[in-house]
């Protein structure tokens, strides 16, 4: 009854209430555009031409120094290098920067669709000297005694048939090549099982596992620290040059 009073009220005035938005219609838009500007603003805040995957490299540059790790693996310009388990291409881009259009990248993964991705980004920066590879689980298919340096980043816990990647990798290294391992730090002798579930590796698994395969521990360069809570481990190997191999009587 009462919101038949009101109709009829207003009727038999002549007078027409119309809502605020429809008497103010400027305010109206301004109100819009304010809340669009805030579901929005994480990402106008970017700079110009610079993507979410750009601002997250940015950040993990200040923890992960990748000047210093293609410095300690002696990486320059010319060189020859592979990014093992890519992902979006962190490193793989790094290192093409470094290695220039004289040299070459390949960035192997066993994910195609992070390969798309490289290959797109590769193609819109005119990076001819990134090639990506698509690998197995037990076969990184990396060109025979062609690397100077593979960089294996957060990857070789993930790692199954670690014995027939690992030969793979020595396989694509040229003599006194070098295989860096970063992986975060787990607790020591537990099961190997264990290290894939926390996403961690044990660095005295690593150094037995390469030892198996001739490939010589140069050093442990100084890890990194991602967060309070996780500690990276940066082992550097080489592969032996045929002098080596004499000296050793293999």
């Amino acid at each position: 009854m009462h919101s038949g009073r009101s109709r009829a009220g207003s009727a038999a005035g002549g007078v027409h209430r119309l809502a605020p938005h429809a008497r103010y219609p400027v305010v109206a838009l301004w109100l819009a555009l304010a809340a669009l500007g805030c579901r929005t603003k994480t990402v106008a805040e970017l700079p110009n031409n610079q993507s979410a995957t750009d601002a997250e490299w940015a950040k993990r540059d200040a923890w992960q120094r990748p000047v210093e790790v293609m410095d300690t693996l002696g990486i320059r310009a010319g060189s020859v290098v592979a990014d093992v388990g890519a992902g979006g291409g962190y490193f793989t881009f790094q290192l093409a920067a470094r290695v220039g259009p004289h040299g070459k990248v390949y960035a192997q993964d066993i994910v195609d669709s992070h390969l798309e991705k490289i290959r797109d980004r590769a193609k819109q920066e005119g990076l001819l000297q990134v090639e990506t590879i698509l690998g197995s689980q037990s076969d990184p298919r990396l060109p025979p005694g062609a690397l100077d340096a593979i960089l294996l980043v957060m990857t070789y816990h993930e790692m199954e048939n670690y014995d027939a990647m690992l030969d793979g990798m020595a396989r694509g290294l040229k003599p006194a090549g070098r295989l860096a391992v970063i992986d975060p730090q787990g607790t020591p002798n537990q099961p190997r099982s264990s290290y894939a579930k926390e996403h961690k590796m044990s660095k005295e698994l690593v150094l037995q596992d390469a030892a198996r395969h001739n490939l010589r521990i140069v050093r442990e360069a100084k890890g990194f620290d991602s967060d309070e809570n996780t500690h990276l481990f940066f082992l550097i190997f080489e592969k032996p040059t045929a002098g080596d191999a004499s000296r050793n009587g293999q």
